[in-house]
């Protein structure tokens, strides 16, 4: 098949419409821009039906309303629940909060052998925080405990929710 320009204008033409067109990020953005005008409760409308079909930048950001009790009465088990879904799906800051919950027991059951993990995560990303406080768990968990992380760390995969 030979391309010419016509047939690469066309696709590029289609493929720029068709990102144009998709609701879901322009939802997101007028979600962040209810949030900076302190409108929360606008925000987690936006944000809500985006989180429930997967997107994993909404499911952090709701999250975060959990977590302050922005626009929604503060709940850390539904916080828990949204950064969980953000972080199955390689989102960092999903990772390094849900590590964050599973450290102090906020939300969750204190587990430190899933806050390594999860904040191992966040490292592998870059986010130094995350490297920083996962070091400092690693102090606390038995041998045992530390081997079974890493070997979990090691076969983790991101899921497409």
């Amino acid at each position: 098949m030979r391309w010419n320009l016509g047939r690469i204008l066309f696709w590029v033409i289609l493929v720029t419409a068709s990102l144009s067109a998709m609701p879901g990020r322009a939802d997101f953005w007028d979600g962040l821009a209810a949030y900076d005008a302190g409108n929360f409760a606008e925000a987690r409308d936006q944000w809500q039906p985006l989180a429930a079909a997967g997107d994993a930048q909404a499911q952090a950001t709701l999250a975060g309303l959990y977590a302050q009790g922005l626009g929604v009465p503060p709940s850390p088990s539904r916080a828990a629940d949204w950064f969980r879904r953000a972080a199955a799906q390689g989102h960092v800051i999903g990772q390094l909060n849900l590590g964050d919950y599973y450290a102090r027991g906020h939300g969750v059951s204190r587990d430190l052998a899933k806050a390594w993990l999860w904040l191992s995560l966040a490292a592998r990303q870059g986010n130094r925080w995350a490297a920083n406080r996962r070091d400092a768990i690693e102090a606390q968990l038995s041998p045992v405990e530390l081997m079974s992380a890493q070997q979990r760390l090691a076969a983790w995969r991101a899921i497409a929710e």
